[in-house]
């Protein structure tokens, strides 16, 4: 991991104070209140293990820091499930619709549409390193899928579109960064950078883990298994196209 890019926390004389600290995480908190209400009833589904991994892997090649790595998945995930939403409601307004070759299409699109949200995250996220349209146009022949310049950047402006071009989007990542910081801020022993790689690797096992640490909790807290049929809206067409890299 390119330490070059960690944060510097608690860095002297520019670190925040106390007050400055405590607005980030009432901040933090309204953010994460806003999603919740605000999510749609697929947000989640496409932020499952081998997609995390998909990206993370994307991520890699392109040398993303952290930040924008955990920021591509979500952007990635509320495109998605903003996208599929809209479809569904279409679907249901015309039923002579080829339901089939939708599919198909959103499948073709899906892999330029994750490198996409990895090419917004690096943006958003102030990292360094360019992405290229070529180098983004070289991975995709290289997965086996031919796209023209012009359908990248339309791909960008749809995802931008369906976000109403917010990418403020809060992640674990955001959390962990200012919790770090505020344990170096009261703890002067602390060592925020030696606890930052493990931070690291946990949110890492979250996204790879995450459906079975909800099952635990959910049958933890109300002491009974949980039913996968649970969630009020599922159509088992949208979930498979999660599992399709």
């Amino acid at each position: 991991m390119d330490q070059s890019t960690w944060p510097q926390f608690n860095l002297k004389p520019y670190c925040f104070d106390t007050e400055m600290l405590q607005e980030f995480l009432f901040s933090l908190a309204e953010k994460n209140k806003n999603s919740i209400s605000n999510c749609v009833s697929l947000s989640g589904y496409f932020k499952e293990s081998n997609v995390a991994a998909f990206i993370f892997e994307m991520s890699e090649k392109f040398e993303l820091d952290n930040e924008a790595r955990f920021l591509a998945i979500e952007i990635f995930d509320k495109f998605m499930a903003a996208h599929l939403t809209e479809i569904y409601q279409a679907i249901k307004k015309n039923k002579h619709k080829d339901w089939n070759s939708i599919i198909k299409k959103i499948k073709d699109q899906i892999v330029l549409r994750s490198l996409t949200c990895i090419q917004l995250a690096n943006k958003f996220s102030n990292s360094k390193n360019v992405i290229k349209l070529s180098s983004i146009q070289d991975l995709l022949i290289e997965l086996g899928y031919k796209f023209s310049f012009e359908s990248i950047l339309n791909s960008e402006l749809r995802v931008l579109k369906y976000l109403d071009f917010r990418l403020n989007i809060l992640t674990p990542y955001n959390v962990v960064e200012t919790l770090l910081e505020i344990l170096g801020h009261n703890l002067k022993n602390s060592q925020p950078k030696a606890l930052y790689i493990i931070s690291i690797r946990l949110l890492e096992s979250f996204y790879f883990c995450k459906e079975q640490i909800y099952k635990r909790l959910y049958e933890s807290f109300s002491g009974k298994a949980k039913d996968h049929t649970e969630r009020q809206f599922k159509p088992q067409t949208f979930t498979n196209i999660v599992v399709i890299f």
